[in-house]
């Protein structure tokens, strides 16, 4: 097989980033394309990086919650951290690591600046720590919808399910598929607007 010529096909970038928002795996994107895994991966990082995300709008309601995966082995764990807007009904912003301070500083910060109306959130006792008490709230079933949102995750990237054989072997990848999947250019998009990876 000849991955490097079906590499360079006109559209194979945007090949890969729709199929990435349709949940296929890493494998399947290799077989379905004909390129290699590892041309594969690069290509996504290289889409991850032309994404520009959306700015956070100033004044809204958020849910932030966490998702459990894994890197390279399931005794390595890592978390999905997002955040919610409910105005929007779309993810602000994301991280991946360990549910530390540290990584859930890099986001609640973040979110500060935007002067959020309200930030709910699960009972993690990391949360009171960095939210100030006037706009936090852990009153149940008001993280429905990012739970939901995690939720439509497992079921789409495989490498997020709860009994995946598929774990990333670097973060940096499933940093990247995420940030295609929340703010990659969808179908209809695409026919309004030239694809930027043509």
């Amino acid at each position: 097989m000849n991955y490097s010529y079906n590499a360079y096909h006109k559209g194979t970038n945007h090949n890969i980033q729709q199929l990435i928002k349709e949940g296929v795996g890493i494998n399947s994107i290799s077989r379905l394309l004909n390129i290699s895994k590892t041309t594969v991966l690069k290509k996504i990082l290289i889409i991850a990086s032309a994404v520009v995300k959306p700015p956070i709008p100033k004044g809204i309601t958020i849910e932030i919650d966490e998702l459990k995966t894994y890197t390279k082995s399931k005794t390595n764990e890592r978390w999905v951290v997002a955040a919610y807007c409910r105005e929007t009904k779309k993810v602000i912003d994301y991280k991946v690591g360990r549910r530390t301070t540290k990584t859930l500083q890099c986001i609640i910060d973040t979110l500060l600046f935007a002067n959020p109306k309200k930030i709910y959130s699960d009972r993690l006792n990391i949360y009171p720590k960095l939210i100030p008490k006037h706009l936090h709230s852990t009153k149940r079933r008001e993280t429905n919808h990012i739970e939901r949102k995690f939720l439509d995750l497992r079921t789409h990237i495989k490498r997020l399910g709860r009994k995946s054989i598929n774990g990333a072997q670097k973060d940096k990848y499933t940093y990247a598929i995420l940030r295609i999947y929340f703010w990659g250019i969808s179908p209809i998009e695409n026919k309004q607007s030239k694809s930027l990876f043509y």
